[in-house]
């Protein structure tokens, strides 16, 4: 008489557990590239929230704040009058991903070598310029001249 055992073999043991890293690997994979979007969605919406703020600023002071700010003075908001003029108006975005990345960036009209979506930035009060995990996402201009790649330009002059 063959007694059997109902146990589990070692090799079955072993394919249940690759099987079980793999689909793991699949779904971590898959989860980094949604959290990268919704950073790059929430950088969008603090850009938007910015231009609002200057309409503020506008509307209060008879003309969009003239600083203009560049990664050398540590990056958007934290050189030439930005953060302070802002101040009443919004409180200055900080990037949802790495604090220490220059990701943002205010362009006042007189950047003159620059382009947003082909269009030379004398022609917009200010240019936002920023950058995305993702910059094929959102279907943005593109920038030209700057070391970010996107951009969302003011008004008209």
């Amino acid at each position: 008489m063959k007694l059997r055992s109902s146990a589990f073999t070692l090799i079955e043991l072993l394919v249940v557990i690759s099987i079980i890293a793999l689909l793991s690997s699949v779904v971590l994979s898959s989860l980094n590239s949604a959290r990268s979007k919704a950073r790059d969605a929430r950088r969008i919406a603090d850009m938007k929230q910015m231009q609002t703020a200057l309409e503020l600023y506008r509307s209060d002071n008879g003309g969009y704040i003239t600083a203009w700010v560049h990664t050398s003075t540590g990056g958007l908001w934290k050189g030439g009058g930005f953060e302070a003029g802002m101040k009443p108006y919004i409180q200055i975005p900080i990037d949802p991903g790495d604090n220490n990345v220059n990701r943002y960036m205010f362009y006042s009209s007189g950047a003159t070598s620059m382009t947003c979506g082909g269009v030379n930035f004398n022609t917009y009060e200010y240019v936002l310029a920023f950058n995305l995990e993702n910059p094929t996402t959102f279907g943005l201009p593109v920038m030209n001249g700057s070391p970010l790649t996107r951009c969302l330009p003011g008004p008209a002059k």
